[in-house]
């Protein structure tokens, strides 16, 4: 290698260290600051605001977060916890405006807004946040209370509902499907039992008429509508001879594994389908195709096999389940040649 070559590699080398130990400076000053500090674990109490005095309060309260304004009614904690983690991770850049003139311009002024947020801290402290006007697809317009600067977040205000239904916890009446053990409809109890050690759980029924049989998918389809179960509206303490619950479409009873029970009762009124279970106060209003979803799981009728066709051979099975299907024949052997 020449001498000249030689130079010409050391100072190369020497510009990449110099880059190298630029570049996390020039990074640090180049990334944009938050648009304000949060701990999300030290947010206590949301207030959110939408126009025509619309209002929603979120608290959290020994550790899980209700609507106090609904008689303390469970709220749905995970989506309370992503809006926090989102807005504690904003870093708009550069403002989009810097006079109080164009507040209303952009719907963030403290009468004119779409959504504003108030944070409350568990050291009393509290920041209000206005959200306004979307120019594109999830960017919103935001400023802090008490700054004039308007900037560019990545939100959108209909993730950010104003009304209390909408911040429920739909989960409420969901139960893991392993803890089902027993589901007594009218006329029909099914039990679960365990196939063998660690094997798929099966179902056995009391109240089966000679010659019937379960399908186990279908009480399987059943015990998913029961276990997954959401409802649409929280309604508080109703009374219930208005919601069709004096004369029930259906009333079951669930037992879980550790023995406590929770009795469930449909009803229909006009269009709408309610819902009263005993363990809650509330009554609550199902989405028409859930009700209708759980109402033809739980009939008498799909929960029983149909029936096999005429000579196919019953295989060995469990008092109350179905049989399995029969294998099918095996074809006629073909002739010797020359047979008679």
């Amino acid at each position: 290698m020449t001498r000249i070559g030689l130079l010409a590699g050391l100072l190369i080398l020497q510009l990449a260290l110099a880059l190298g130990l630029a570049l996390p400076h020039w990074r640090a000053k180049t990334e944009a600051a938050p648009l304000f500090a949060l701990e999300p674990a030290s947010v206590v109490r949301v207030v959110v605001e939408g126009p025509e005095e619309a209002r929603v309060v979120l608290a959290r309260e020994d550790g899980r977060w209700i609507l106090p304004d609904r008689e303390q009614f469970p709220a749905d904690g995970e989506r309370v916890e992503r809006l926090l983690a989102r807005l504690s991770a904003l870093r708009p850049g550069a403002p989009v405006a810097t006079t109080q003139a164009a507040h209303e311009r952009f719907r963030v002024a403290s009468k004119a807004f779409e959504r504003r947020l108030t944070l409350e801290r568990s050291d009393g402290g509290s920041l209000i946040l206005y959200l306004g006007s979307s120019p594109a697809l999830r960017q919103v317009h935001a400023r802090l209370e008490g700054r004039d600067e308007v900037y560019l977040v990545p939100l959108e205000t209909w993730d950010i509902p104003t009304t209390a239904a909408d911040w429920e916890d739909k989960g409420l009446l969901a139960i893991p499907a392993e803890e089902i053990a027993k589901i007594a409809l009218p006329g029909l109890d099914l039990v679960r039992r365990s196939a063998d050690e660690g094997g798929a759980a099966r179902w056995t029924a009391e109240g089966l008429a000679d010659g019937e049989r379960l399908d186990q998918g279908a009480v399987q389809k059943l015990v998913t509508a029961i276990a997954e179960l959401r409802f649409a509206e929280a309604l508080g303490r109703k009374p219930e001879a208005e919601y069709g619950l004096d004369a029930p479409a259906l009333t079951f009873t669930l037992t879980r594994k550790d023995g406590t029970s929770r009795r469930y009762r449909i009803g229909k009124a006009g269009d709408e389908v309610y819902l009263a279970v005993s363990d809650r106060p509330e009554l609550f209003r199902l989405a028409r195709w859930t009700a209708d979803s759980l109402l033809e799981a739980a009939r008498r009728e799909a929960l029983l096999a149909k029936e096999e066709p005429a000579g196919a051979a019953p295989q060995s099975q469990a008092p109350g389940e179905a049989a399995a299907p029969a294998p099918a024949s095996s074809p006629p052997a073909a002739e010797a040649p020359g047979g008679g």
